[in-house]
């Protein structure tokens, strides 16, 4: 029998980014791929230049459905320059402070199925029952407890 791993995601924020360039940051109405990839990285402890990062996008398979979408919210935060920072354009950023605007989803649940070879299945199960670092929803300070719900089929 096929095992697959079936997530629920249910927070106050969530935010899944897909076009941010820069001090805009959007979000996409779902979570992305290169979302759950991070989650999953997050709960066996990778770092972001760690190779096994892109065997695993390359290995799983998502399907998402939305139980809640949620509404998008903007939120303003503000960044002071430094200096020795460049922009898009390549040009030297100034080292006044930055206004980035940040949208997120509110009250917003979603399902995620991952399809993977039974080894990484296992494997990210594992994580997802015992991680090495804390497992979150972005923004950081929405960490997943009892919201993520992990089945196994």
């Amino acid at each position: 029998m096929k095992e697959l791993i079936i997530l629920h995601f249910e927070g106050i924020l969530q935010s899944w980014g897909e076009n941010s360039k820069w001090n805009k940051r959007s979000t996409s109405g779902f979570p992305t791929k290169s979302g759950i990839v991070g989650i999953i990285s997050c709960a066996l402890g990778l770092n972001r230049d760690d190779p096994k990062i892109e065997d695993i996008s390359s290995r799983i398979v998502i399907g998402v459905r939305a139980d809640r979408r949620g509404t998008i919210i903007s939120d303003y935060q503000t960044v002071q320059g430094m200096p020795d920072l460049y922009t898009a354009d390549g040009k030297k950023r100034n080292n006044n402070t930055l206004v980035t605007p940040r949208e997120y989803l509110c009250d917003s649940s979603f399902t995620v199925v991952i399809d993977a070879d039974s080894v990484l299945i296992d494997e990210i199960a594992e994580a997802f029952m015992n991680p090495i670092w804390p497992v979150y929803l972005y923004p950081r300070t929405n960490i997943i407890r009892e919201r993520l719900t992990l089945s196994l089929y």
